[in-house]
């Protein structure tokens, strides 16, 4: 594209210069497309010897699955008999579940006598 102004004057301006326009109009170039060139005739490839023919396969050989190794002793040793015990849990009553229940009981108990009851002013 080729303008039809080549550069535009440098102003200088503050508050009170009134507002100026400069209108610049483009034209295309014109563009000569270029001509193919006649493409390359292929040459016949090389060929090869006889193909290799593979090896007969063989039996893969058998992966020993790997062992887990334990890092900790999860199983206790009773000194009374002297036997291996697992840890036993959940046997306990947890006064936290005790109190989230009683907790809740009384939130219930106290909707039904209208603490919670929305008051209209």
């Amino acid at each position: 594209m080729t303008p039809d102004t080549a550069t535009v004057a440098a102003m200088t301006v503050d508050e009170n210069t009134a507002d100026s326009e400069v209108t610049v109009t483009y034209h295309a170039d014109p563009v000569t497309p270029d001509t193919p060139s006649t493409p390359d005739t292929p040459t016949t490839p090389d060929r090869t010897s006889t193909p290799v023919t593979p090896a007969a396969p063989s039996q893969p050989t058998a992966v020993q699955p790997a062992v887990p190794v334990n890092t900790s002793n999860k199983t206790a040793v009773d000194t009374t008999t002297g036997q291996k015990t697992l840890p036993q849990t959940g046997n306990q009553e947890s006064a936290g579940i005790l109190a989230v229940f009683g907790l809740g009981l009384s939130s219930l108990a106290l909707s039904f006598t209208g603490l919670f009851k929305k008051r209209h002013n």
